[in-house]
């Protein structure tokens, strides 16, 4: 089973934040070969840019088009937040986008 443990890197140097569940584990595992993965991690969107999104953007949208806000998201899911992988078309969602990520988005839909 993956595990994930979080660390800041503060002075130049790696910060873990739960040490000793951290070495628990590793002593739990069995002799092999294993590999160690470190990636940014962000925070996901803020209720702050959501509820802006929802309550202005899609809102203003929403109210000269006649449709829905929940249908104006659907709507900017698909033009915006599409990727392709192979044959298969899919739409991310915004609850899986990072703060860094929810901002372009915001943008492109209010630019619309």
């Amino acid at each position: 089973m993956d595990r994930v443990f979080q660390a800041k890197k503060e002075a130049g140097k790696f910060v873990w934040l739960d040490q000793s569940l951290m070495a628990e584990y590793i002593q739990s595992l069995q002799d092999g070969l294993y590999g160690l993965v470190i990636k940014n991690q962000y925070k996901g969107r803020s209720n702050q840019q959501n509820r802006y999104l929802f309550g202005v953007v899609y809102k203003l949208i929403a109210d000269e088009t006649g449709h829905t806000p929940e249908e104006i998201h659907e709507h900017m899911r698909w033009r915006f937040l599409r990727k392709y992988g192979g044959k298969l078309e899919t739409v991310r969602s915004t609850t899986s986008l990072s703060t860094r990520d929810y901002s372009p988005h915001r943008r492109a839909a209010s630019a619309w």
